[in-house]
């Protein structure tokens, strides 16, 4: 086969999985923040919102810090200019992720004694400020990729959120109003 068709093959492929999942996944931590920032009386639904948000949030962080374990992964590095300046570039924020990954493991993803020591206070999930931080790495993430393999819909998620009204009300907020009850 030829690098041509290789490559074409590859732009495809990339363009098709940002188009559908890529999106998708940014899309849904937007839109379930969006909801949770709204009163949720049901606590069924209220933690079932809660529990997208987090696995969204860390999809998105998997895909933004992770290196390709298995070939069938998608990680940022199929959609950039420069991985190692990428690398570099978001070294700097993984760190204040950290505790999402450990929340969500002791929290929502495992069945954990650990759980018996949060209480309904440390509960909270400060969502907006979280999907604030990951909407400026989407955005450099964006800024730093090839427009040839990126989907127009996720091009387009660039700055979306930054202008509204609910990012400007995360630098004041301190705590969710819903929690997750698991």
């Amino acid at each position: 086969m030829t690098t041509g068709i290789k490559d074409a093959k590859r732009i495809f492929k990339l363009q098709n999985f940002s188009k559908e999942h890529l999106f998708y996944d940014i899309w849904m931590l937007y839109e379930v923040t969006f909801k949770l920032s709204l009163s949720i009386s049901d606590g069924i639904i209220a933690n079932a919102m809660v529990e997208s948000f987090v696995i969204h949030a860390t999809l998105i962080l998997d895909f933004l810090f992770n290196i390709k374990d298995k070939e069938s992964d998608s990680v940022a590095d199929d959609y950039l200019v420069d991985p190692l300046a990428w690398r570099k570039l978001s070294s700097v924020h993984r760190k204040k992720f950290d505790f999402v990954w450990q929340r969500r493991n002791k929290e929502i993803a495992h069945l954990s004694y650990e759980r018996l020591g949060i209480t309904p206070q440390e509960k909270l999930w400060n969502f907006v400020a979280i999907a604030r931080e990951i909407s400026d790495l989407v955005d450099l993430f964006i800024d730093s990729a090839s427009k040839d393999l990126l989907s127009v819909e996720v091009i387009n998620l660039k700055g979306i959120y930054r202008g509204n009204l609910l990012w400007r009300f995360a630098q004041n907020f301190n705590s969710a109003p819903m929690r997750n009850n698991g």
